[in-house]
């Protein structure tokens, strides 16, 4: 299903091994884990041409720098709560 968009979920720190298996893959998105992602990563995948939509974001003023940085989205558990 070529169509489909895909997505290598991150449970931990980006390392290379990530980026090799999501071009393998075909994937056009990483979800990189909040408490690992830092602005210069978020950089840097989107200049690979990632979108990024990241997760578990559910404070209001990470959200903000997060917009700042140019991701695409952002998992929440409380999506009234976090929208800037």
């Amino acid at each position: 299903m070529p169509k489909v968009a895909t997505g290598l979920l991150v449970d931990g720190p980006i390392t290379d091994s990530h980026l090799e298996q999501a071009q393998a893959v075909g994937a056009g998105y990483i979800h990189p884990d909040v408490s690992f992602l830092t602005q210069e990563q978020a950089r840097i995948l989107m200049n690979k041409d990632f979108k990024l939509n990241v997760w578990t974001v559910n404070d209001p003023k990470t959200m903000a720098r997060l917009n700042e940085w140019g991701i695409n989205a952002a998992f929440t558990d409380f999506p009234a709560g976090v929208t800037v």
